[in-house]
Formats: C-alpha cells, structure tokens, sequence
C-alpha cells in the first residue's frame, strides 16, 4: 500500500510528459520544424503553417542527422557525410556514449523514432526529478506534483525540446542536486547516485547546460554543509563523499568529455575574452521587461508559432532585437507557481525556501546580462564561446519551482500571522502579473509592413496577455487560499499545472512533422560524389531561401564540402573561407559553413568536389550546368 501511494505520483508524471509528445508517438511524425525545412528545396514542399524559427530548425539540421547517424546507422566516431568527413563524437552535442542513445544504439532505433521515446523520457525524468527535490526540501506530495508539471510542461523544457541536446542535459539537474543533497547529508551511498547522475549529465550533449547544473550541485552542496554546520553537525565526511562522486562522474564521462576537449582546442570558436566579445555576449541577455512579463504569462511577447500575413513572426524581441529567440528567454512559471514562491518568500515555509530563492535570483541576475556575468566570460576558460546568458534561466524555472512547492504547502500557523504573510504573497503576486501585462515591449525598427503597424501588432500581443494572465492569474490566486485552508484540496493544484499548458497553448510550442522526406534519394548523384552545395543567406527572421540546407545531405547519404556542427575544425573553416575568397559562415550562424557562389572552381576541384549544385546559374568559370528534374542546376567538375 505504502509503494503503491509512493509510485502514484511517478505515474502522474509519466502520463503528463506524454501530452506534448503524443502526437508525434502515435503518428508518423517526429518532433521537429520539418515542415520548414521541407519547405525548402530540393523538396519544395507545402508552406509550413507556423511563424520560422531559426534556433528550432537546429531540430532537423543537427540533431535529427545525429541521431540517425549515431543510432540508427550506428556510427561513432565519424560523420562521413559533413564537411566530407568530420569528427560525430567529438562535437558534443551528438552524444554518443550518452547510456539512452548507446541502448537504442544497440536495438537499431530509427531515428525519427529515437527523438520521440527520448523527449518523452527526458521530460519524465525532468519532473520526476523535479519532484524528488520539492519532496526532499520538504513540500507535500500534491504541491510537489504540482510544480513537477508546471516544469515539465512549462515554455523553457517545450520551448528546448526539439534541440534534444537539452532535455538530455537538463533532465539530470535535479537528480544531481538531489546526489549532491544526499551525500552531503551522510548518505551512505550518496557518492554512487552522484556518479551516475553526473555521468549521465556530462555525457548528455550540452556542455553549457551541464555547466549551469554543476552551478546548481556545487550551491546545494555549500548550502547543505551549511546547515549540517548550524546544527551542530561535521560536513566533511559527506563533502569527501560529494568530491568522490564528482571524480567519479568525471570518469565515467571522459569517453566523451575527452575527444570533445581535444576538438574545442581545434575549434574554430576557440578565442580569447575581449570586451567587445564580452558586450556582444551580454547583448542576447534577457531584457528586464521579458523576464517580469514572461514570469506569469508564456506569450506575454507574442506566441513565435502565429505568424500574421506578411510578417515573419509574432515574437515582438525577435523584431525588435534581431536574434532574440523564445526559447532563450523562455522564463515562465506560471501564476500558480508565482504565488506560491512568494507564499514561500513571506510565509512560515521562509527558511526552506530561502536558498531556492537566493539560487533564483543568482540565475535571474546572470539571465538579465548583469556584471555577474563577468566573472564567467573572463573567469571560466571556454566560457566566452558558449551561448546566450539567458539560457541560466534552467536554474530559475527549477528553484522557483521548489520554493512553490514548498509555499503551496499547507501549513498549520497562528491566525494573525498566517492572513499577514498570505496577503502580502496575493498582493505581491497580483503586482508582477500586472506589471508583466503592461510593461511594453522595446521600440520598432523602421520598414515594418504597412498592413501591420507596430501598434497593432503589440495591441494585438497585449489584448491576448492580458486576457490570459487576467483568467489564469484570478484562478491561481484564489485557488491557493482555499487549499491552504482545506489541505485536501491540494490536488487541485496539480490539476491546475496541467490545464494551465494545455489550454494556453503552451503545449503546442512542440513542433512535429514528418521526417521522411529526408530519406529521399536525389537523383544523379552516387556514395563516390563529394557535392558543393551553394547556399548564400541564413536569417533570424523569415525562412531563407535554400537549396538542401547543411547537414540534411547527409540524412540522404550524401557527402558535401559545407556543413553545420557544433564544434568545427579551424582548418576546415579556412579551407572554406579561401576556396569562397570570403567568409563561409553567414552573420546568423558562426558553426555553418557555406560554399558560395564566389567559390574558386578549381580549388573546388582540388578539394575532392565532384558536382556543384545551385538554386541559380553559376558563373561560366563552373562550366556548362544542367537542371536537375528538382529545379535546381548541377555542375560536374
């Protein structure tokens, strides 16, 4: 009976990670933006139905063409394929030796099939882990449940899970803090579980996002010691446990770890820090006004799946601030999760939840580009290579969820006390939401089109806000008060995390479509042909117009001299460089390397190219070209 109540929860979650993901288990489709990339040619499909974005693409790009290489095909070591021939392993984000991507490996998993089970895997995991630490802080089981689906299913996890690397990485934060928790403690086998659930992190892909989870492991660890010390306790012994665990980790993943480190010193990314780097680094932080509005409403900024006529997108930074994505600056919460952090931060439950608080706001200032940021872009070797500080907002999304789970817990307090404290925490959470409505958005650039006036388009962006935060924002802060009065009303509260997703819309932020496109054989060209293939322009906004985009060559065998990797050889880039007379990488994307239309024939040549292929006519210098029955021209060198 007692392990059946324990694993009711488990299972909760298990169903709740299924919502964003069904679709694409139970049809032939996949998660990822395939539709915008079937758009393109050589397949010149239909046009998508949703707004481009160029951060979700990387779903198809990079890590669809990884995994098909990795367990399908079953290879390891190279990708025969990009940049006619490159390290797999070594690039980090294909994960090679992760344990999940070695198993289906092993069973030959298709891949289309791989990217669905693993984002309903990783999203189980993330909440479930989410819910261990909420328990383990001390919350009640509903609460904790509560703010276990409210991450799961919140815009940062949905709004990533495409690009796998992520959900695989993120997955284990919780897990690792709760190992590093337990060790500190005097667990007797807390070293083993921190081993695991840090090999497990470390060998996920994303190095950025295991930085920000050792971040959190190596707070939790100082703030469990501390209170082991309070109270009259020795921490040593558990922190020897925890540093144990650590190498270990370290070891388990070096399989990985060590050819990507090799690589990064070959990168073509390796630089050395610089204030114009450092102010170009904290240029893509989040604007003060997308944290506070993003905190209760997910499209405080626009939805980036609605795309009006005429306009690329609806997500008003992305307009405003070219490059600004939504998944950079995904930072809601929700209003239930709101309320209940500040019900935490003002009320009996302030002590637990102070060093979730004091984490949150750590996460908050680095997000927000603040001069913390310094201390990493010049302090930690490699930092001033990573992505957006915005990205820090995983440790945000996750504290804040504990220090919920532990306000929204009902609690036996003094009268007086209890309506002060209760006050405070509605009336505090009602200001953030409104300021989150109407705090506006940055000022427009000039060329905006006339049928879409920046006016109307933010009246548009701020009537639906409004009407979501101001319905879903009353519901929030009148269901806490009754279940802090009749504490088995406590399931309301994950009933409520679940609807709130779901009925927003926040769910569909999963883009799905069919992959089998990709699989298609292009006629003429055969496994001897190392193919140039001529592409231009790359953009934040508004879909390029591109001929088999990089790295989809590869998903129909094909090798090219271009390509798209995380970690790229420096002397792979200068090759491209000097055979196009100029850079190879367009301004969007640093790790993509085209072949250009300036391209040297004869280098081409000399570099193994045996046919060039064009959405337009090349110069007469590449020699007579024919049209392909796909519409584009081929040239044979």
């Amino acid at each position: 009976m007692v392990f059946g109540k324990r694993i009711v929860p488990y299972c909760i979650l298990l169903a709740t990670a299924l919502i964003p993901v069904a679709r694409a288990l139970f049809s032939a489709e996949a998660v990822g933006a395939f539709d915008q990339i079937r758009a393109m040619a050589p397949w010149n499909g239909p046009e998508p139905k949703q707004a481009w974005d160029v951060l979700q693409a990387d779903s198809v790009l990079q890590f669809f063409v990884w995994r098909k290489l990795a367990i399908e095909e079953g290879l390891t070591e190279t990708n025969p394929y990009t940049f006619g021939g490159s390290p797999l392993a070594a690039n980090s984000q294909s994960a090679v030796w992760y344990p999940p991507h070695v198993i289906l490996r092993w069973l030959r998993v298709r891949a289309d099939d791989a990217i669905d089970l693993l984002a309903w895997f990783h999203l189980f995991v993330l909440g479930a882990g989410v819910f261990a630490l909420c328990r383990k802080a001390g919350a009640g089981t509903a609460p904790s449940v509560a703010s276990a689906i409210a991450v799961q299913l919140s815009p940062f996890a949905l709004g990533w899970l495409a690009l796998a690397s992520v959900p695989t990485t993120i997955a284990w934060i919780p897990w690792l803090c709760l190992a590093v928790w337990s060790g500190v403690a005097g667990s007797r086998w807390g070293w083993l579980w921190l081993a695991a659930s840090g090999a497990m992190l470390l060998t996920a892909g994303h190095l950025q996002f295991a930085a920000y989870g050792v971040f959190a492991a190596f707070a939790v660890a100082a703030g469990a010691a501390v209170r082991r010390l309070r109270s009259g306790e020795r921490p040593w012994l558990g922190l020897a446990s925890v540093g144990v665990g650590g190498a270990a980790a370290v070891a388990l993943a070096w399989v990985h770890l060590g050819p990507v480190l090799a690589l990064s010193a070959e990168s073509h990314r390796r630089n050395s820090p610089t204030e114009e780097g450092y102010a170009a680094y904290v240029g893509g932080a989040i604007r003060p006004h997308e944290l506070v509005g993003r905190l209760a409403g997910p499209f405080a900024h626009g939805n980036p799946l609605v795309s009006p006529e005429s306009l690329p997108t609806e997500y008003l930074p992305a307009i405003t601030r070219p490059g600004a994505n939504y998944a950079e600056s995904a930072a809601t919460v929700g209003p239930l999760l709101l309320v209940g952090a500040l019900a935490a931060l003002f009320g009996p439950a302030t002590r637990k939840a102070a060093f979730w608080w004091g984490l949150a706001a750590f996460a908050a200032l680095l997000a927000a580009g603040t001069p913390l940021n310094r201390l990493l872009y010049f302090g930690l070797p490699g930092w001033s290579a990573s992505g957006s500080p915005g990205r820090v907002i995983v440790l945000l999304v996750l504290a804040l969820a504990v220090a919920a789970a532990l306000g929204l817990t009902p609690t036996q307090e003094q009268p007086a006390k209890t309506d002060r404290w209760k006050v405070a925490a509605l009336a505090l959470a009602f200001g953030i939401m409104a300021a989150g409505v109407a705090w506006g958005e940055e000022p427009y650039p000039p060329g905006l089109p006339d049928s879409h006036p920046a006016e109307v388009v933010w009246m548009e962006v701020f009537t639906r806000n409004a009407t979501m935060v101001g319905l879903w924002g009353f519901a929030a802060l009148a269901l806490v008060p009754i279940v802090w009065e009749r504490p088995r009303a406590a399931w309301a509260l994950a009933a409520y995390a679940a609807a709130f997703p779901i009925l927003t819309g926040v769910t569909a932020l999963v883009r799905t479509g069919d992959p089998s496109f990709l699989r298609e054989r292009i006629e003429g060209v055969g496994p001897g042909d190392l193919v140039a293939i001529v592409n231009e322009h790359w953009t934040f906004v508004g879909r390029p117009r591109a001929l088999m985009p990089p790295n989809t060559a590869a998903a129909s065998g094909i090798r090219e001299l271009g390509g798209y990797d995380s970690l790229m050889r420096r002397d792979v880039k200068a090759r491209l460089d000097e055979i196009n007379g100029q850079d190879s990488s367009p301004p969007a994307n640093g790790n993509i390397a085209f072949v250009k239309p300036t391209a040297d024939p004869a280098k081409l040549k000399a570099a193994g190219v045996t046919q060039v292929w064009s959405l337009r006519e090349l110069p007469r210098a590449f020699g007579p070209g024919q049209r392909h029955p796909r519409g584009f021209w081929v040239y044979r060198l």
